[in-house]
């Protein structure tokens, strides 16, 4: 899953990711919604090891696949995605469920989801793409589907088999070791079947190919909710029956959910902690409930008593619970549909002028003799140096216009700071009250003092009485860029970029990767210490290292448009932001992962007591 990319992030990033959606002609992040949190999810008995990350799921379904590997290739009908963090395995007796960006809203004669899945066609013309008449196909799976607008109430839409691939691109050849230009619609449905793709070519000059099957759609499995009965769908549910036989092995790999563009209706709110424990009772008792059947009375026996205690457990649980996100829960998805302002999503201070708005971007107009303006997102959770954390943003930093003179202090900045300690002086004024900032920090100028330009996450402090400067840590030393490009801008102007910042609480470290084009751009050539790669010897990373005594208490993202106080450092540039996305992938105690799997302990402990027919 990569995300315009749903940020699922470009899958070299060390995280989630989190993907590239856009509509035909028009590339921007997230054109449609997709999953964004992951409820509970048991790998069953049966699923691929290797694929057990239920996060996999969230955001955007992949365009590029192997980033960093002998084998990268774009996503198309002959090449799915397949690196382990790109997919999630659904085994016998295992489930997942995920909760939805955007409620779906029924639409007269559907469908209204997509499921992205591993589904590929074998290659009767290699590397042409050729189709067989029947296609061949490997990946996919069947599950059961069930819906829900609530989290706790489900209807079943029965069994699917997903078997329809994806395409990335519209613009790019079936087996193309580098990313297209043009990015197919994951928000627009696809209504054939695999039998649709029997004998076509995947592109042709004079005949019908698959791409004119696909008609820019980038494909995958629709399903129809407007039978189910509910006027929203919230929450998806897949699981795979454990059907008894030893010698099968039932399983379905899942990329992405992504909705239609007519279907997307109101953001979906988190449900509780109780809600999870339904929804994890509901979903792990079922699977208990069919393996029983294999079970003798005294197994049955000791099944029961050890459910009717983690029961109690559940209980005590609940009640100590707060609400606290789920492990790994997207804080913060924005693709920018509209104005964030006026639809309530972000608050702006300083001058309104600074920013500009488009569907599916958001221009910030950073000059830095100007005053401080910024565009924030509450996360609705504050994070602190005890967390661990990310956040993954797509933005281009465009050429017209830009200026940045020869004097180092003013940088091109965004990333999570607080509502109420973070203040507009930065860099030198009179107040210094810019404290706890955790942000990528650009510093683009190049100067014959101090070299140029620079690139780090940074982190200001919580204030504790001292020096402002003394609360700054910057990564100086090896873990920099400086120089990296004499007298040249270090990022590229106008390309699409994807910059990644993930924080570590148990090793404390920061780490700042920047992508193009599906690729990590070498960032950490030539520090001061001249040791490529620095710590690590990485040169696609940058780390920042706090120390035991920094402290910090993040509440909200912002694209920062910091005031170079001193009054000589300028930077004039405009930057277009396209999709941001902030995960909180910290265990919070208890956890709602606990709660959901010890719900699911408390569902066996009742399917083993009343023989309820499933209907799943």
């Amino acid at each position: 899953m990569f995300r315009c990319q749903s940020l699922r992030a470009l899958s070299w990033a060390p995280v989630l990711i989190f993907a590239v959606a856009a509509s035909c002609g028009v590339q921007h992040a997230w054109a449609a919604s997709f999953a964004s949190q992951v409820l509970s999810y048991s790998p069953g008995t049966t699923s691929n090891p290797s694929y057990n990350d239920p996060t996999s799921a969230l955001g955007s379904p992949e365009r590029f696949s192997g980033e960093g590997g002998p084998f990268p290739s774009v996503v198309s009908p002959f090449s799915p995605p397949f690196l382990t963090n790109e997919l999630v395995s659904i085994g016998e007796g295992g489930h997942l469920t995920l909760r939805l960006q955007n409620f779906a809203l029924p639409q007269a004669g559907g469908p209204e989801i997509g499921v992205f899945s591993n589904v590929g066609i074998a290659d009767d013309n290699y590397p042409n793409g050729q189709a067989g008449t029947p296609p061949f196909i490997f990946g996919g799976g069947v599950a059961h589907v069930e819906v829900s607008e609530d989290g706790i109430a489900w209807v079943p839409l029965g069994l699917h088999t997903f078997n329809v691939p994806t395409n990335g691109y519209l613009d790019a050849g079936p087996f193309d070791g580098t990313p297209g230009s043009v990015f197919s619609d994951f928000g627009k449905p696809f209504t054939g079947t695999l039998s649709s793709f029997a004998g076509l070519p995947y592109s042709s000059l004079s005949d019908f190919d698959i791409l004119d099957l696909l008609d820019g759609s980038g494909g995958g499995t629709w399903i129809d909710i407007s039978g189910s009965g509910l006027s929203q769908v919230g929450f998806v549910r897949f699981s795979v029956a454990d059907d008894g036989d030893p010698f099968t092995s039932l399983k379905f790999e899942l990329d992405a959910l992504s909705l239609a563009d007519v279907a997307v209706g109101a953001a979906v709110p988190e449900p509780s902690s109780v809600a999870l424990a339904v929804t994890g009772g509901i979903g792990l008792g079922v699977g208990g409930w069919l393996r029983r059947k294999r079970h003798n009375q005294q197994q049955r026996k000791g099944t029961t008593k050890g459910a009717v205690a983690a029961a109690a457990l559940v209980v005590v649980l609940l009640f100590a619970s707060s609400a606290n996100s789920a492990s790994a829960a997207t804080l913060l998805l924005e693709n920018f549909a509209d104005d964030p302002v006026l639809g309530g999503r972000a608050t702006l201070s300083g001058s309104a002028s600074r920013f500009s708005f488009a569907p599916g971007s958001a221009t910030a107009h950073y000059d830095s003799f100007a005053p401080t303006a910024k565009l924030s997102f509450p996360l609705g959770k504050t994070l602190t140096q005890a967390d661990d954390f990310s956040f993954t943003v797509d933005f281009r930093l465009l050429s017209a216009g830009y200026v940045a003179n020869q004097n180092v202090g003013a940088q091109i900045a965004f990333g999570l700071t607080n509502a109420l300690t973070t203040g507009n002086d930065r860099a030198g004024g009179t107040t210094h009250d810019a404290f706890d900032v955790v942000t990528f920090d650009y510093y683009a100028n190049v100067s014959p003092q101090f070299g140029g330009p620079s690139l780090g996450p940074s982190v200001v402090q919580s204030d504790n009485g001292g020096s402002f400067f003394s609360r700054i840590v910057f990564p100086f030393g090896p873990e920099t860029s400086i120089d990296t490009i004499e007298g040249e801008p270090m990022l590229p102007f106008d390309s699409l970029l994807r910059a990644f910042v993930g924080y570590q609480a148990a090793t404390r470290t920061l780490t700042l990767t920047v992508g193009e084009a599906g690729s990590p751009l070498e960032i950490n050539l030539l520090g001061v210490s001249l040791l490529p790669g620095g710590f690590d010897g990485d040169v696609t990373t940058i780390q920042n290292i706090l120390p035991p005594s920094v402290l910090f208490s993040v509440d909200q993202f912002s694209i920062a448009q910091w005031q170079e106080t001193f009054g000589f450092g300028l930077i004039d540039a405009d930057v277009v932001f396209e999709g941001i996305h902030v995960v909180d992938a910290s265990v919070p105690e208890p956890s709602t992962w606990a709660i959901a799997s010890l719900g699911g302990v408390l569902g066996i402990a009742v399917g083993l007591r009343r023989r309820q027919q499933w209907h799943g």
